[in-house]
């Protein structure tokens, strides 16, 4: 197996594996799904905590508990957070530093009732979920509780196939290039530091354990050409002004479990460029900027963006950009077949320095043909930012077409839909382009003032055939009284 890094830094993470390697291998339990951590047996199922290493500073406002053990508490600027893998239900409890008067743990959909004495909360997960845990509306030191489910068949340590971190270290190991095929197992207990590189296929990356970066300003993840890459389980808790996870031209990308914390300026979550056949699944992302964009732009070198879902991610935009975002770049040939399903947003703030945000946003910014692009089944918890919630923001010359956005829930908007053509910083082209054939369907949305706008450029490119159906505002159906038009938009229809 080959991986290059600097010989001073190959030296000591040499050195750090083969100490922690002696300390885990005497006690390695013999289920693999747990031979890492601490397994507890519970009434509902196994729980399996992961102690820190020493070095590891514990957040100082909570303590937590699962299923009767402590777990570490880590800090983060904006949120402190702790982790565990479960197998069935689990019963949690927090203890805060002053006695509680309301407890509002998110996403709602998964029905968690939390019960506050005193200085603590209890509350069960009725399975594996990633919740943010707000004590008396303090949303800028949350709480971010990781349960992911049990491993299932992780690698083990000594596998020459393997590029295996062990518990208890902090890895300090910088820039690493992956080979082809390459596995990277961060187990958890272990945290590493570092930024991985590959331009290679059938690279691997994953674990229970905790990836900060590893190179300053720098990204934790820059992947080109990496078909087939695979990046599972890891909790990315990343400082630094870049964004955390790149990955360009690539086909069969699968992301799944990550839970990536990211508090600084231009710190995007999860940046697809250029991708086919991409996933993302089971996510929590909280970041400063965007949480995840998908992009074409001079590093995908013209590749087409098809075939990509979203699937049961949380997401949580804290200050610029969106939770999704489509576009912002958008060099590419065509962008199509691209649908995010069953996510939920527990804030979006964009408040940022230019007007193009939102939380669900299509961003048509150069020459890609636009269609087939689907949100459904989302909640969007509090959006607070100046922009729009549900957006289609064109100021170049291609055609978006076929976009559907249904049964979404907005529990706080200020400005609710919008679809727009014009000229704008972002404008790279002469003339500008076409909005049509978009639906808005069972949407239900409370908010004050709550709008609605669509506005085309001219005669020649219009925004057309816009379907408003069972939309309904602070309880009552849209009208069509409710929708804000200018001379360029035509064929809009409003249905109860």
């Amino acid at each position: 197996m080959r991986m290059r890094m600097s010989r001073r830094r190959a030296g000591w993470a040499i050195l750090l594996c083969l100490c922690s390697a002696v300390r885990v291998s005497a006690m390695e339990p013999a289920d693999a799904a747990s031979r890492v951590g601490r397994e507890i047996a519970t009434t509902a199922g196994r729980v399996v905590t992961y102690p820190a290493p020493a070095e590891c500073v514990p957040a100082p406002e909570y303590t937590v508990r699962v299923a009767g053990h402590e777990v570490f508490v880590h800090d983060q600027p904006t949120a402190a957070f702790c982790h565990f893998s479960c197998a069935g239900a689990v019963d949690v409890v927090v203890q805060a530093r002053q006695d509680i008067r309301r407890v509002d743990l998110r996403p709602a959909r998964l029905g968690v009732k939390p019960e506050i004495d005193g200085p603590r909360v209890r509350f069960t997960l009725p399975r594996p979920a990633h919740v943010s845990v707000e004590i008396d509306g303090d949303e800028k030191r949350p709480l971010l509780v990781f349960a992911s489910p049990l491993e299932e068949n992780p690698p083990r340590e000594g596998d020459p196939k393997v590029l295996y971190f062990a518990p208890g270290k902090i890895h300090e190991l910088g820039k690493v290039s992956l080979e082809a095929g390459q596995t990277v197992y961060i187990a958890g207990g272990a945290v590493v530091r570092a930024m991985f590189v590959s331009y290679q296929p059938d690279v691997k990356i994953l674990g229970r354990g905790i990836l900060e970066a590893g190179v300053r300003r720098e990204q934790v993840f820059w992947m080109v050409g990496a078909h087939n890459l695979h990046l599972e389980g890891l909790v990315v808790a990343s400082r630094e002004p870049n964004w955390t996870t790149k990955i360009f031209r690539s086909r069969g990308v699968r992301l799944r479990n990550l839970k990536i914390v990211n508090p600084a300026n231009c710190g995007d979550g999860i940046d697809l460029c250029g991708c086919q056949d991409a996933r993302v699944e089971d996510c929590f992302i909280q970041t400063k900027d965007d949480c995840i964009s998908v992009k074409g732009n001079k590093w995908s070198e013209n590749e087409p963006v098809d075939g990509l879902r979203i699937e049961r991610c949380v997401l949580w935009n804290t200050t610029w950009g969106c939770a999704f975002r489509l576009g912002g770049e958008t060099q590419a040939p065509y962008m199509r077949n691209i649908a995010m399903r069953d996510c939920d947003v527990l804030h979006a703030d964009h408040w940022g320095g230019d007007k193009l945000e939102g939380v669900f946003n299509i961003h048509v910014a150069h020459y890609a043909e636009v269609s087939d692009v689907l949100f459904a089944d989302c909640d969007v918890i509090h959006d607070k930012g100046r922009e729009w919630t549900l957006r289609v923001y064109h100021c170049d010359s291609a055609t978006v077409s076929n976009i559907r956005f249904e049964n979404i829930r907005v529990e706080e908007s200020k400005r609710l839909i919008s679809a727009w053509i014009g000229k704008a910083v972002w404008s790279r082209d002469a003339e500008r382009g076409h909005i049509r054939d978009v639906d808005f369907r069972n949407i239900n949305a409370s908010g004050d003032p709550l709008r609605v706008e669509l506005k085309g450029f001219d005669a020649q490119h219009q925004v057309e055939k816009v379907l408003l159906e069972n939309v309904r505002v602070n309880g009552r159906p849209l009208t069509v009284a409710d929708v804000k038009t200018n001379e360029f938009a035509r064929q809009v229809t409003v249905r109860p």
